[in-house]
């Protein structure tokens, strides 16, 4: 492709794919990951990923990248697209994000927040675990942006990020696996996902918040492609909606780097006057409706 032999950095980004339709979706420039045998299911692609970062050699400067089979159709975003973006930021970022969603990373104040709306108990779980995990974070006044939050897992970074990310998704997977602790029964779980049309663990929505923990260290300098305009939920974000979850984003924005609470408190005040309503019995910001698990779903 010639988009991939103009680019000069490297970048290897893999596709997973679970069959022969999955198979013959996936776009150009974008490396195969088979899963066809799908060993867990119930991981999600979380466990295509860890597979990977636990078998595989990491180059230093490469960039890496693992998207689900709905990358494209969430995102809106094409591989030349995704290639692009890697060229233009190369050089001054290390983690590039790519997160669909982009507005209910705006309107909530962190995605634990986000999770315990649309899937309630998630918050306590994610408390628990960290506290076990030894990951001092405090889920109440943890603010993330568009800078510092991603869903989906639709991340591209350099292996310091990856590194970081496997060593958390490794005590996760310990946990959620062999631990009898009541935070890891609830991971194990069931969670409401899509108005309880179907059964998904406890374990997913938190995996796909393990990048957000790792972001908001700010060790890394990440770049995010912006999806607020053009690729917006169709029909559910008005000009004004659309402008207010803009600010919001830009406010937490502005906090983190200041510090200074006035931010938080606009934030707050203007998130108060975007409308909330219920679609098929989940309720979702007037802005789009959430699938916030990665993967497949």
């Amino acid at each position: 492709l010639d988009f991939l032999r103009s680019m000069s950095v490297s970048v290897s980004v893999h596709q997973i794919f679970y069959d022969e339709s999955s198979g013959a979706r996936l776009e150009p420039g974008y490396l195969p990951l088979d899963n066809r045998a799908n060993l867990r299911p119930d991981w999600y692609e979380f466990w295509s990923i860890r597979q990977f970062l636990l078998e595989t050699p990491r180059a230093p400067n490469r960039w890496y990248g693992f998207f689900s089979p709905r990358f494209a159709e969430k995102t809106k975003l094409t591989s030349a697209e995704v290639f692009e973006f890697i060229r233009s930021v190369d050089g001054y970022a290390d983690v590039a994000l790519f997160s669909p969603y982009w507005d209910q990373i705006a309107y909530f104040q962190n995605p634990f927040e986000q999770g315990e709306y649309y899937h309630p108990g998630l918050m306590a779980v994610a408390r628990r675990f960290f506290e076990i995990a030894g990951i001092r974070v405090d889920l109440d006044r943890l603010v993330s942006d568009t800078l510092t939050a991603v869903f989906s897992n639709y991340v591209i970074a350099k292996p310091a990020f990856w590194a970081e990310w496997l060593r958390l998704a490794n005590v996760l997977f310990e946990f959620a696996e062999h631990s009898d602790d009541p935070a890891a029964i609830a991971m194990r779980t069931a969670t409401r996902y899509k108005g309880e049309a179907e059964a998904v663990a406890m374990k997913v929505f938190i995996q796909e918040r393990l990048a957000s923990i790792v972001l908001a260290q700010g060790t890394h300098r990440v770049a995010s492609v912006d999806t607020s305009d053009r690729r917006r939920p169709s029909g559910l974000l008005t000009p004004k909606v659309l402008r207010a979850l803009q600010t919001c984003d830009l406010l937490k924005q502005e906090y983190r780097r200041t510090g200074d609470g006035q931010f938080l408190e606009t934030y707050r005040k203007i998130r108060a006057t975007i409308p909330m309503r219920r679609t098929s019995s989940t309720p979702v910001v007037e802005a789009a409706a959430a699938a916030s698990a990665s993967g497949r779903k």
